[in-house]
């Protein structure tokens, strides 16, 4: 069970690895039009949380304001 659990782990470093080494960077400019956005729902998110999804963007750690 332990060989099959490291195997499985093992796999999916090295199969998502190439996936990191080829994250876009985002823009400055970029970057403060989300943040933009997103101030006017009343909610932020650091930059180094944003990165470039398919065909958007994807959002870690948003932080929102409550009513």
């Amino acid at each position: 069970m332990k060989i099959r659990l490291m195997t499985t782990v093992i796999l999916a470093v090295l199969l998502g690895a190439p996936l990191a080494l080829h994250a876009e960077e985002i823009s400055a400019d970029k970057q403060k039009a989300i943040a933009d956005m997103l101030a006017t729902m009343k909610c932020e998110v650091d930059p180094a949380n944003i990165e470039a999804g398919a065909g958007g963007y994807e959002l870690d750690d948003v932080m929102a304001n409550t009513i």
